[in-house]
Order: C-alpha cells, then structure tokens, then sequence
C-alpha cells in the first residue's frame, strides 16, 4: 500500500469510529460511562492507555467504538512509519 492510500485509510477508520460514538453510553455507573470509567478508576495511580482499555468491560456501543478507533489509531501508526521510511530514502 502507498503511503498516501495508507493515510487516507487512516482518516476514513477515524471518520468510521468518530460516527459509531454517537450518543450517550448505555451502561452509565456512578456517573461515569464506560470509556471514561476505566480512567476514573484508576485516576491517582497511573495513567491508562486506550489501546489498554478492556472492551470486555464496555456496552455495546462503546466497545464498536473501541474497536474502531483502534483500527484507526493503528493503521495511523503504521502510516507513520511508513512515511517515515519513505523519507529517510
């Protein structure tokens, strides 16, 4: 794959996740949804990564979005790299 064909599969995953997180969290707890949850529950002790995040622990929609957003970020990554191979040529 080009690396501009990569980049612009990266934008499209993140449009694609960006529309699936569309309204409010099905499983709201104490205040918190999902995504924000695992944050908060470990707020003072360490700093959780999305990528780290457990989607066994997310309704539905919020784990779609997971998922997605995932797909996005890491295709982005790969894009990166890629474009820095490129350059370094």
């Amino acid at each position: 794959m080009e690396v501009q064909e990569m980049k612009d599969v990266a934008e499209s995953l993140r449009k694609a996740a960006n529309s699936l997180f569309t309204g409010p969290c099905r499983d709201v707890r104490d205040g918190d949804p999902c995504l924000e949850r695992q944050v908060s529950s470990t707020r003072g002790k360490y700093i959780v990564l999305f990528r780290d995040y457990d989607p066994n622990k997310m309704c539905g929609d919020c784990r779609r979005y997971w998922f997605a957003e995932m797909a996005a970020q890491e295709t982005w990554e790969a894009y990166c790299w890629k474009a820095r191979g490129e350059a370094t040529k």
